[in-house]
């Protein structure tokens, strides 16, 4: 069965890889997939200064495609999980590009990172001892 997203942030988001002329992760806000397409390779363009054509990106997800294949206990996670080993998440979006006015995605990538650098000071502490 497939989710309904309930927030307007999660109903329009879309994740892309960038290849070039950004090598990276970008999301953006827009009311469907071909609009998202347009939106990154226009906006890349124009922050880069390169043709619209030279713009390469692909894996152009929605929030729905990323939490019904992510592992993450919090569902709004998922749209940051980059690869995976069976239930664990094994690699994290890093330094993504938001193409998006809406601040809750931000907020939740600043949460997964302050988790993240939770755990990783409290291994330091623990191998310390």
């Amino acid at each position: 069965m497939k989710m309904k997203p309930d927030t307007p942030w999660k109903r329009n988001l879309y994740r892309a890889i960038a290849h070039s002329p950004l090598d990276g992760v970008v999301f953006v806000s827009a009311p469907s997939r071909d609009h998202a397409a347009r939106k990154i390779r226009n906006a890349l363009a124009v922050l880069y200064n390169t043709p619209p054509h030279k713009v390469d990106f692909d894996d152009l997800a929605s929030f729905e495609d990323l939490v019904s294949v992510g592992v993450s206990v919090d569902e709004d996670l998922r749209v940051f999980e980059m690869s995976r080993s069976g239930r664990e998440v094994t690699a994290w979006t890093n330094a993504p590009l938001f193409l998006t006015h809406d601040q809750t995605l931000l907020g939740k990538w600043a949460e997964l990172y302050a988790g993240i650098a939770f755990q990783e000071t409290r291994g330091l502490i623990n191998r310390t001892r």
